[in-house]
């Protein structure tokens, strides 16, 4: 009788073994690798490419660069400069693609040529990577500026709690943390978040008390979060409901997919409604490298800064959102109908602004002197008429309207409002 051959099963068996356990640890590998978004992937690039030599975050100085006229490389750090130079996504990628051999009139006003000039990118690098680089550049500069009244407060309220400060980035990057279950902190716009954090309930009890109740009774959750060396701070009595509720504002603006950058420079701008224009031209014209969130110090000016310009709806005398819906409505439909006076209580006070501030814009305005001993401010505000068509967008309406009708919706109204 011949007897069963029983090492064959268990020569698969074994095998089958072998296979799991190395599926085990792929999959167990896969789930602990941090997940990547563009920002992360522009900074790995930008240290891959050699970019952080010259425009290095975490260097405030300015590296030497003979005959720039700036005196040296800007770093990628909040900067009006940064602002003026790369203050759209097309004129990004054009330093990055094609360096200083492809600047255009309205990313760069004429200056000596510096001993080290911006090299091309353009074939190295694929359509993501540029989008990802830009991403990079525009999060860590502070071109993604937000929008929302209530979204630029929880950054600042973010700033102000050291958020950033393991966060990083304002919330983007992600800085290793040894012993949690990802070795890093999530950033606050990448998948991982989602998984930490399901909803602004959960968002609440990380602020509040440094943990949800879902990890708390979570033994696999407490062992990661138990051994790692960074720990997420309790800060109940240290924030208020408005605080938290602007950080979450922040965090969803963040997280916007419509938001993010998009590979704009690959296709031509369309235009869009009067406030989109607006915005549009207040980055492509060069707006934006004096009017910030934050406002910037103009040594003699009256008050000693440039005007942020987040009360213009309220200097037009519309007091009321719903004010300002009504009035931007009747521009955008090109004054056409009866004006809208049942809904602008002053319209005629805030038609008669609205056209004093498209001539400002258009001709330019003298600051004036605060103390008239003193030597003027160095910041005046010029004629924009030139840098509208240096912008060259395909406008439906007047740009000035549009870029007025824009001031207008950075309105910061108040909560109740």
């Amino acid at each position: 009788m011949k007897r069963p051959n029983i090492a064959a099963p268990r020569r698969r068996l074994l095998a089958l073994g072998v296979v799991a356990a190395l599926l085990g640890v792929v999959g167990l590998y896969w789930v602990r690798t941090p997940s990547s978004t563009p920002f992360t992937r522009g900074f790995a690039l930008s240290r891959e490419l050699g970019c952080a030599g010259c425009h290095d975050p975490s260097d405030a100085a300015l590296r030497a660069n003979p005959g720039s006229k700036e005196g040296g490389f800007l770093p990628f750090q909040p900067s009006a400069a940064i602002l003026y130079y790369g203050a759209t996504d097309e004129a990004l990628a054009e330093w990055i693609l094609d360096g200083s051999a492809g600047r255009t009139k309205s990313a760069l006003p004429e200056h000596e040529q510096p001993v080290i000039t911006m090299p091309a990118y353009r074939g190295r690098l694929s359509a993501r990577d540029t989008v990802d680089l830009i991403a990079y550049v525009r999060g860590t500069t502070g071109l993604a500026d937000p929008a929302p009244a209530l979204a630029r407060k929880g950054r600042e309220v973010a700033a102000r709690l050291g958020c950033f400060n393991c966060h990083t980035q304002f919330g983007r990057g992600q800085l290793e943390n040894p012993g949690s279950f990802k070795g890093v902190i999530p950033s606050w716009d990448g998948a991982d978040y989602s998984l930490i954090c399901r909803d602004d309930e959960e968002l609440r009890e990380w602020i509040l008390d440094g943990i949800t109740q879902r990890f708390a009774t979570n033994p696999l959750a407490r062992f990661f979060l138990d051994r790692q060396a960074i720990q997420m701070p309790a800060y109940r009595d240290r924030i208020d409901e408005e605080e938290i509720a602007a950080i979450e504002a922040y965090i969803h603006w963040l997280r916007d997919d419509d938001r993010e950058v998009r590979v704009s420079w690959t296709t031509p701008w369309k235009p869009r409604s009067l406030r989109e224009e607006g915005e549009r031209l207040f980055l492509a014209a060069g707006c934006a490298t004096c009017h910030q969130s934050e406002a910037i110090e103009n040594p003699n000016a009256p008050g000693g800064f440039v005007p942020e310009l987040t009360d213009t709806a309220e200097r037009l005398g519309l007091e009321e959102p719903s004010e300002a819906v009504a009035f931007l409505r009747w521009i955008e439909g090109g004054r056409t109908g009866p004006a809208p006076e049942s809904d602008v209580p002053d319209m005629e006070y805030a038609e008669v602004e609205f056209e004093a501030l498209c001539d400002v814009i258009r001709n330019g305005y003298d600051a004036g002197k605060q103390d008239p001993n003193l030597p003027p401010p160095p910041m005046q505000m010029p004629s924009w008429s030139h840098r509208v068509r240096d912008a060259n967008l395909d406008l439906a309406h007047d740009p000035f309207e549009a870029l007025a009708a824009f001031l207008i919706t950075r309105q910061e109204w108040n909560e109740e409002q």
